[in-house]
């Protein structure tokens, strides 16, 4: 049986929460320790788009939603695909277009995040459910609160992964960080497990 979205990102979570066995969670915690912490931020914010992501490329090719349809592809994309089959029918040999086109699917999702509620809400219409966030809150928050936690986790994460959690200053006289709490880190892996096994059931 292959593995499902819901496993794939299960188990970017597990690795998160195994990296956390690393840190003793002491309140005054050493530079490395933090750090775990910070790794283990972006593994958990890595799990919603690999669900995210998983489960477009999964879709059934013959039955696109409008949004799916619509996804912009590389013209150059298209001519390859055109020229494959091309090829294929000269050299009379099967052609599969639908397993080049999965593969540009992929490659297109890949530069693509799923994070913050907005583009939760848009990968969740190139899937064909509408709502999805507002049906996933029904099992474990109201819409609004998904959002807030969704948009709260993404920038935690950019501020980790692009700035490297250094605190913000208009004139800084040291090098101060952002502080991360053992807590409040085990509190995110354990909302987006939440989450996800949430937002699983209405796909």
């Amino acid at each position: 049986m292959p593995v499902t979205p819901l496993q794939a990102a299960f188990d970017v979570l597990d690795r998160a929460e195994d990296l956390l066995t690393l840190d003793p969670g002491t309140e005054n915690a050493s530079l490395l320790e933090y750090d775990i912490r910070r790794q283990a931020v972006t593994m958990g914010v890595a799990a919603l788009d690999t669900w995210m992501h998983w489960s477009i490329r999964n879709v059934d090719l013959d039955n696109l939603s409008n949004s799916l349809g619509g996804l912009e592809v590389p013209f150059s994309a298209l001519v390859e695909l055109g020229q494959y089959s091309v090829q294929a029918r000269q050299q009379n040999v099967d052609d599969r277009p639908q397993v080049r086109a999965r593969n540009t699917l992929n490659e297109k999702i890949l530069t693509m995040t799923f994070q913050n509620g907005r583009q939760w809400e848009q990968g969740l219409a190139l899937l064909g459910i509408r709502g999805g966030l507002a049906k996933a809150g029904q099992a474990i928050a109201p819409k609004q609160a998904i959002t807030q936690r969704l948009n709260a986790l993404s920038h935690r994460r950019n501020q980790i992964v692009h700035e490297g959690d250094l605190r913000r200053l208009l004139r800084p006289q040291k090098i101060t960080r952002e502080r991360l709490l053992r807590a409040d880190v085990d509190a995110d892996l354990a909302w987006i497990r939440r989450f996800l096994t949430a937002v699983d059931r209405v796909q």
